[in-house]
């Protein structure tokens, strides 16, 4: 039986593939700054900086985020440029 490898994020508890350090729905989740100083840190052997980077991302992904506005149509688009411009 092969050994199962956890996310690095504090939390998450999701599988991820051996030569990853997170998942991917943390991957994506975070951004591009958090992700490489969790994997540079780790890879490097620095682990005291990668347990703050652990940190982070656990901080990140806790705080609350905006809900996303719902796409609009192509008309809907159209008519708000023609009245930017002044087009009628």
């Amino acid at each position: 039986m092969s050994r199962r490898h956890l996310c690095d994020t504090p939390g998450c508890g999701k599988e991820r593939k051996r030569w990853q350090r997170l998942c991917s729905r943390c991957f994506f989740a975070l951004p591009g700054d958090i992700r490489t100083g969790l994997v540079s840190a780790f890879k490097e052997h620095r682990m005291a900086d990668w347990r703050q980077w652990k940190k982070r991302a656990c901080e990140y992904l806790a705080t609350p985020r905006p809900p996303r506005r719902p796409p609009i149509d192509s008309a809907t688009a159209y008519e708000r440029t023609a009245r930017l411009l002044g087009e009628h």
